[in-house]
């Protein structure tokens, strides 16, 4: 209900010509009245509500009386107390310390699950780990980025703040520009961090509690509600807090197990192939003894490598299109990569047994390695 007596005044004061803004000062400066009174009786005055007051009063100067500020009403003054105690909140370094440590939890599930199905893709494809790395990193950085900066620019706060009710705004408590989002999150963020996190440590000290990143964006972080209680978000949040150790050791136990039992499958699929390689070497030999000579061949399917003996060896390994074969009658050279790029398993008919690959001149078949043929 707008008071009657507020709204005669500000009527009055329209009609003597003054501006809105000079009659709010002349109100706010008067004491007692809140800018929601006011706000409510221009409304009034712009809307033509109808409300018991005295008669308009002509616009005329010469036939005016100035009117005296009206004085709050003694009834209303707790209400308007209450009413102006709430002011502008900002949150200070626990507060965010808690909402940083939800978000970490938040992240840990995306990015655990972009790690998992890397590792995974790596031991089954047989790459190393170090390479899955390579690919995960730049994954990891783009989807921490995204999270914090989309979600900071189009609601003003990341899950975690949510859940305590705090937001970014800018310095003047407006909205926060796409540029400087990007500046707090990235390049202050990035400086906060690498002065031993002293940028985010200062946000408890700080006149309007800002971070080193809120100072060079112009940026705040306040309090959604400062007349709400948000107790029972800051101990959800700090439950949470306190299962992200956990979590985290539990990600990296998962990971180096991943790491583990892919080097282990690496050295399993080497140990198979290289005896698979040796035990050919062996029937090789049978083979000539046999037939006074090793055929003429360049496929591990023709020729002696035909031969029963040799098919039965071969089917030993996982994967025989990896093998290379070739024979000159009184030369061959057989070879497969081992899991370590750029190493494979040779052996032939000079004796050599090592890492080189089977190659076939035309006259003789033998292993190469590097500086020529062995």
């Amino acid at each position: 209900m707008v008071n009657t007596q507020l709204l005669d005044y500000v009527r009055q004061q329209l009609a003597q010509g003054l501006t809105k803004e000079t009659i709010e000062r002349n109100l706010t400066s008067a004491g007692g009245w809140t800018i929601v009174d006011i706000s409510e009786a221009f409304s009034a005055v712009g809307a033509n509500q109808t409300v018991s007051a005295t008669p308009p009063i002509s616009p005329t100067p010469q036939t005016f009386q100035t009117p005296q500020v009206p004085q709050t009403p003694v009834s209303s003054m707790s209400s308007i107390a209450t009413s102006t105690n709430i002011t502008t909140k900002y949150a200070g370094f626990w507060i965010r310390f808690v909402a940083a440590m939800v978000d970490g939890i938040i992240l840990i599930i995306p990015i655990g699950a972009i790690q998992y199905l890397s590792s995974a893709a790596a031991l089954s494809s047989g790459l190393q780990s170090q390479s899955a790395k390579l690919v995960t990193l730049p994954i990891y950085l783009l989807v921490t980025w995204g999270y914090y900066v989309l979600m900071t620019y189009y609601t003003g706060a990341t899950l975690g703040k949510m859940l305590v009710g705090i937001t970014v705004k800018s310095d003047d408590l407006g909205k926060l520009s796409f540029g400087r989002v990007i500046l707090r999150e990235t390049i202050g963020k990035i400086l906060s961090q690498i002065i031993l996190y002293i940028g985010y440590i200062i946000a408890g000290f700080t006149q309007k509690k800002q971070g080193l990143h809120d100072m060079l964006a112009r940026s705040v972080v306040v309090y959604k509600d400062p007349a709400k209680s948000h107790t029972a978000g800051l101990i959800v949040g700090i439950i949470i807090a306190c299962i992200l150790p956990v979590v985290a050791i539990l990600g990296i136990l998962s990971s180096v197990v991943l790491v583990s039992l892919n080097s282990a499958r690496q050295k399993g699929n080497d140990a198979q192939t290289q005896s698979v390689v040796a035990q050919m070497r062996t029937v090789a030999e049978v083979y000539y003894g046999n037939n006074n000579t090793y055929s003429m061949t360049r496929s591990c399917s023709s020729g002696m490598f035909a031969d029963p003996s040799f098919a039965s060896t071969i089917a030993q390994l996982k994967d025989k299109n990896v093998l290379s074969c070739f024979a000159e009658g009184s030369s061959y050279a057989i070879s497969a990569p081992s899991a370590t790029p750029g190493q494979n398993f040779c052996v032939d008919s000079t004796g050599y047994n090592g890492n080189a690959m089977a190659n076939d001149d035309g006259s003789k078949a033998s292993c190469q390695v590097t500086g020529g043929l062995k």
